[in-house]
């Protein structure tokens, strides 16, 4: 029998092995780990007294589809705001007078497209931090472009969030 104290964890020999000359014994393949203490149970049990319950568990499921589906409708009703009056849309952009008016339609049909993308990216549920990160970069954009027109002193009657059907000053 040995016991390693780094890993808290008992070894021993099988039967057949102990008999053999004791240059065969100290084949590390040949020892059977037999329990396991010390340190890494409790850890274990630390971390068991700190994992939520079924209850908890299954109601931040919840919690987070509900979330999901709400930001993700929230922007697909966006980009599908923009993309019925596209013409409309365009029109709201060259009140900023941000962009070149040969960027307009580009720049439109990008904005429609990104938001469809990251509607659909949150709906199919792949790797959501990252498609989260992305939703708050394009609110956080749009946050700025606001910010800078209102600084200039633009007149904005729409800013221009679900196209021409819900204006918003």
């Amino acid at each position: 029998m040995v016991y390693n104290s780094v890993l808290h964890t008992t070894y021993v020999l099988p039967r057949a092995v102990e008999d053999e000359p004791a240059k065969n014994r100290l084949d590390p393949h040949s020892f059977i780990q037999i329990r396991c203490a010390g340190p890494t149970l409790k850890r274990e049990e630390r971390v068991a007294e700190r994992s939520p319950s079924r209850v908890q568990s299954a109601l931040m499921t919840g919690s987070c589809w509900i979330l999901r589906l709400l930001i993700a409708g929230v922007v697909l009703a966006s980009a599908l705001g923009k993309s019925l009056d596209l013409a409309g849309f365009v029109a709201v952009l060259t009140t900023y007078d941000a962009v070149p008016l040969e960027w307009l339609w580009p720049l439109a049909w990008s904005v429609i497209g990104v938001e469809g993308a990251l509607a659909l990216w949150l709906l199919s549920g792949w790797n959501l931090r990252i498609g989260a990160l992305a939703c708050a970069a394009l609110n956080l954009g749009y946050a700025v472009w606001m910010t800078a027109s209102l600084l200039r002193g633009l007149d904005i009657p729409n800013c221009g969030c679900f196209g021409r059907f819900f204006p918003q000053p």
